[in-house]
Formats: C-alpha cells, sequence, structure tokens
C-alpha cells in the first residue's frame, strides 16, 4: 500500500471517528403548563407569597453526580448539575450547568485536553469526558442520577395571584404576570374580595374558595386554574 493511500486510509478514519462523537441530534426542551397548587389541594400562603401559578415550563434534564468523580488522571467532576445539551439514540451530552443552583464543574489536569462536553450511554453504565480534540476518557459503574426539571426561561408565560393580606373581612389580592426569563412584571393588578359576600375568588379564570384569612395568612383550596390562553 502506498503513502498515499495509507494517508487518504487514515483520513477517512479520522472523519468517521469524529462524526461518530459528534453526531447528536441536539437536545428541544419540551414546554409543559404547569399549574401549582394543583386543582382539589388545600394551601396555606403567608401574606406576600404566591397562592396560584400557571405557566409555561421548559423540562430541563439534568445530570446529577452525588460524589465527586474521577475520570482516570485527566478529569474530576464536582458534585451537582450538568444539563443535557444534545442526544442520540445512544447517548447524551451534558455540560456543567449554569445559571442555577449547585451547578457542576470539571477540573482538568494540567496536561489534559480541555473538556467538550460529559457523554453518557443509554445502555451502558459507561460515561465518558469527550475533549475538544474529539478524544475520550471512560469509566464505568458511575453513581449519578438523572433528573427532569420544569424551568421557567425563555418563550415562558407566567400568571400568578398574590395574598397581600386582610382589613377586616376584605382580603387584597394581586395578580402578575412575566414574560421569558426575565422576572420583571408586565402586567400587574389589585383586587378586594369582600368575604361577607363569598368566599371564593374569582380572576381570569382561577377559582379559590378561602378557608380561612387573617392579615398574616390564607388557608384555601383550589377550585380551577386560569382560563386557558
Amino acid at each position: 500500500m502506498t503513502i498515499i493511500k495509507k494517508a487518504i486510509l487514515l483520513a477517512i478514519a479520522a472523519i468517521l471517528l469524529s462524526a461518530c462523537i459528534k453526531k447528536n441530534t441536539g437536545y428541544p426542551p419540551k414546554i409543559s403548563k404547569i399549574t401549582r397548587p394543583p386543582i382539589g389541594s388545600e394551601n396555606t400562603a403567608k401574606a406576600g407569597e404566591t397562592i396560584l401559578t400557571r405557566g409555561n415550563y421548559h423540562e430541563t434534564k439534568y445530570l446529577t453526580f452525588p460524589n465527586k468523580v474521577s475520570v482516570k488522571w485527566a478529569y474530576t467532576l464536582l458534585p451537582g448539575k450538568y444539563n443535557l445539551i444534545s442526544e442520540d439514540d445512544v447517548s447524551g451530552y451534558y455540560v456543567p450547568a449554569k445559571g442555577v443552583d449547585e451547578g457542576g464543574k470539571i477540573i482538568k489536569s494540567s496536561v489534559a485536553d480541555s473538556w467538550q462536553s460529559i457523554q453518557i450511554f443509554k445502555n451502558s453504565p459507561k460515561l465518558c469526558v469527550v475533549t475538544t480534540s474529539d478524544n475520550k476518557f471512560c469509566k464505568f459503574d458511575v453513581n449519578y442520577n438523572q433528573v427532569t426539571v420544569p424551568e421557567f426561561g425563555k418563550n415562558g408565560f407566567k400568571q400568578i395571584l398574590v395574598y397581600n393580606g386582610k382589613h377586616e373581612n376584605i382580603i387584597s389580592i394581586g395578580y402578575l404576570t412575566f414574560y421569558n426569563d426575565n422576572e420583571q412584571t408586565r402586567f400587574n393588578n389589585t383586587i378586594d374580595y369582600d368575604l361577607d359576600k363569598s368566599d371564593i375568588i374569582e380572576y381570569r379564570g382561577a377559582k379559590i374558595k378561602v378557608i380561612e384569612a387573617t392579615q398574616q395568612y390564607l388557608k384555601y383550596s383550589v377550585i380551577n386554574e386560569f382560563k386557558k390562553k
């Protein structure tokens, strides 16, 4: 075999290996409409606390390590959350989560390549650190958990009712809306309800039965959620 043919074969093999490592479908998070607390539940909220929330949430998938994980001599994965960035039929790819509590961290040795992601195999107890040079450092039988968490973010819409307190027999309820991941309100309103007339709070489709109300807290049950948009 000539030197040129060998070089061509090596180049093809490198391309195929790179494709195997990087090929993934991306991870489009699912959007769920969530109401909290659930219909039929009895709850207690202090003055200033939320009594009902409805919104669009992204289902974010996290990988968590309860303990420190050493992958050969090269990498140490610290406990915390690592979010899914892409996946294929064989595995999922994770990176340390940013902007959340308890985000994870990858520490590399001084002579190791920079990391690209953590690869978790779906049908094998195998974990690999994928490097920027497309090498893999792997370990078997690693203790980890995979969880799905609803989070309010881009393209999100959230409505909430807040208990403001009670004066005589009139209770005050605040209504607020939020868009995307900006926690600044886009609309707010305050509504007063006379408990001498009714023990039912109704606003924009939401319906709440007042069980007990004081200036300090509201005990209530959820009858219906906000009107769907």
